[in-house]
């Protein structure tokens, strides 16, 4: 009776991590898309910041240097 009882609780966890198995899949896919995204932008932003003269003055209004 144990072991059947065991066997159960083991079957149920199994077809519980099958029913979540789709929705960690798509989450994960979702976060993926999220930090390729998020790696594109850096990359962007620093190959504009490398094309900078870090020697030219910029002017910035007093208003906003507050």
């Amino acid at each position: 009776m144990r072991l059947e009882e065991l066997s159960q609780q083991k079957n149920n966890k199994i077809l519980e991590i099958k029913n979540k198995l789709p929705v960690i899949i798509t989450n994960v896919d979702i976060l993926c898309q999220f930090w390729d995204n998020q790696i594109d932008c850096i990359t962007n932003n620093s190959n504009t910041l490398r094309s900078v003269d870090e020697n030219e003055r910029i002017k910035i209004p007093r208003e906003l240097a507050e």
